[in-house]
């Protein structure tokens, strides 16, 4: 039946063998149905989770289905925290595959990214960050492609970037007070 739930126990320390990283703590996902559903949803908590160091919680983060080909994650009052700093983070954005499905080829896939996100960076100013036309990645090119985001920091002029109008290449532009700088993205 439905709920199921499944338990990553890091324990006090494990470290991964591909990334080198040291976990602890536990992650509980709860899956809603089964993941191929429309309208299915996992449910994760972190539970004195960390890596390297930096711990990481929220009340919960939440992945759902939405659409045969999009997925919508829900952060909610997610928390990093070093020993020198904190930062606070809530999402909402949908990540939708818009070409490529229905095959077995990786590189003519394309993934647009929408949505929003706020909070509080490490020196404690508020900041909101929304998508105001689509981010744009297709699996074949190394850079995001098309799309901009505008990311306002407290007390501070909005900035937008833009990643361009769907040319393949490593420029991309910020915006701040009418300001236009192009910058190379690495």
């Amino acid at each position: 039946g439905w709920p199921r739930v499944m338990v990553i126990d890091y324990g006090t320390g494990c470290v991964d063998t591909i990334d080198g990283k040291v976990r602890k703590g536990k992650i509980t996902c709860s899956f809603s149905n089964r993941w191929n559903i429309v309208g299915s949803y996992v449910t994760i908590t972190l539970d004195t989770f960390s890596v390297n160091g930096i711990t990481y919680d929220c009340d919960s983060i939440r992945i759902t289905h939405n659409s045969q080909y999009g997925f919508r994650t829900q952060v909610f009052n997610g928390i990093c925290q070093s020993s020198n700093w904190t930062l606070e983070w809530d999402c909402d954005r949908t990540l939708t595959q818009t070409a490529g499905f229905g095959d077995f080829d990786p590189y003519n896939d394309v993934f647009t990214l929408t949505g929003s996100a706020n909070g509080k960076n490490r020196n404690g100013k508020t900041y909101t960050a929304v998508i105001t036309s689509p981010i744009t990645k297709r699996s074949s090119c190394s850079w995001i492609e098309q799309g901009s985001i505008d990311l306002t920091p407290e007390g501070l002029a909005t900035r937008t970037v833009d990643f361009g109008t769907g040319n393949c290449d490593s420029q991309a532009t910020l915006t701040i007070n009418g300001n236009t700088f192009t910058f190379t993205m690495n």
